[in-house]
């Protein structure tokens, strides 16, 4: 059996060093600034051309350690989901957490290939009570593959705010892979027990999701617009709207102006500039349309750190599976800076950037949703 190797302990070189190169999350802008930063110059820097010249010599541990976190950013790009759940107890919010979390007993590792490392908890953010966060890591485990992807770690939380005078919980997770989005949701259906059990939520109470089937197709529309163009947030500011996923609701008459695509467009992916100005963000038109993803840019600046980024605010099970009771998640697709060039700070501050928004997507939805006769 092969004995796995990691980036802590193993140097690769040579032929050891492709299967890390070749992996898709590596691209070959990535080696071809490796590659300058040596004073190598390649004519093609298709990676079929820069790995040889990289493998033919060896990497230095720093050069290694900057194409691992770039890596790993790509594919740890952080998803956030907002709920929340109806509250009855005036008793600090700490105080009302179970006294033991087991992840891995919680998630019944049985036929899973991973396992959560350490043993995470709940503590207090600051010294307010009412205000909890966990973080975890998750391992995957993969002895089928190259030694590149036989340990991976993938990071997660969940965080809890009890507003004061609310009468409800507020519920942030973060996931950056489909085993840490699982934990989060084994996690959350346990807490929830626990609440009902201990007579903090009602016994019938449920976590209310921000879903695709809570808008008709003019308010979802309208919910995507106050996020973006009509915004307000404190380190971001609103630039323009650069790509939307919209579709054609077959189900009623087109006007006109949309004859054009019944029965003959079923999806559509816009791509652009002010793409809230174009025929399909009119106002009159939005009933007919379906609108379940909008990409807009924004300009940040945080802790000392300018740049931009596109944030994407879509319902991604609706787009890939026709469900209507898919999830709101948010997530940066793009980011560049004015000045760091550290991933870890990058990771940190397009966090604080997803999280910015949060009051605002419970807000707006609050009052832009549908009504449940």
């Amino acid at each position: 059996m092969r004995n796995p190797r990691n980036f802590d302990t193993f140097l690769p070189y040579g032929e050891s060093l492709r299967p890390f190169l070749v992996q898709p999350f590596i691209s070959k802008g990535d080696l071809k600034d490796l590659l300058r930063k040596r004073g190598v110059f390649i004519s093609n820097t298709e990676k079929e051309h820069s790995i040889p010249a990289l493998t033919t010599n060896l990497i230095t541990p720093s050069e290694l350690e900057t194409l691992r976190l770039t890596y790993s950013e790509k594919e740890e790009n952080p998803k956030v989901t907002s709920r929340t759940l109806g509250w009855t107890s005036n008793t600090p919010l700490i105080e009302c957490l179970p006294d033991d979390i087991n992840l891995n007993q919680i998630v019944d590792l049985d036929f899973k290939n991973y396992q959560v490392t350490g043993t995470p908890f709940f503590t207090t953010v600051g010294s307010n009570l009412n205000h909890v966060i966990l973080e975890f890591e998750v391992e995957r485990l993969d002895k089928s593959n190259s030694w590149v992807e036989h340990s991976r770690l993938f990071k997660g939380s969940i965080e809890m705010i009890k507003p004061s005078n609310s009468g409800e919980l507020i519920i942030t997770n973060t996931h950056t892979a489909p085993e840490t989005k699982e934990v989060i949701a084994k996690l959350s259906a346990n807490l929830v027990n626990h609440f009902k059990t201990n007579g903090q939520t009602h016994s019938e109470a449920k976590i209310n999701r921000i879903l695709f089937s809570d808008f008709d197709n003019a308010k979802r529309f309208n919910y995507f617009l106050s996020l973006t163009k009509q915004s307000r947030y404190t380190c971001i500011t609103f630039d323009e709207n650069v790509d939307a996923g919209l579709s054609p609701d077959n189900d009623l008459t087109p006007p006109p102006k949309l004859e054009w695509l019944k029965e003959r467009i079923k999806n559509l992916n816009l791509s652009g500039n002010a793409l809230d100005e174009t025929l399909f963000f009119e106002e009159e038109l939005r009933n007919y349309l379906i609108l379940h993803r909008l990409d807009c840019r924004f300009r940040f600046s945080i802790s000392g750190h300018d740049g931009y980024c596109v944030m994407s605010f879509a319902f991604p099970d609706y787009s890939q599976k026709n469900d209507v009771d898919a999830e709101l998640e948010v997530k940066i697709k793009t980011i560049s800076f004015e000045d760091t060039k550290n991933p870890k700070e990058k990771a940190n501050i397009k966090l604080t950037i997803i999280k910015e928004v949060e009051h605002e997507k419970l807000d707006k939805f609050k009052k832009l949703k549908l009504v449940s006769l």
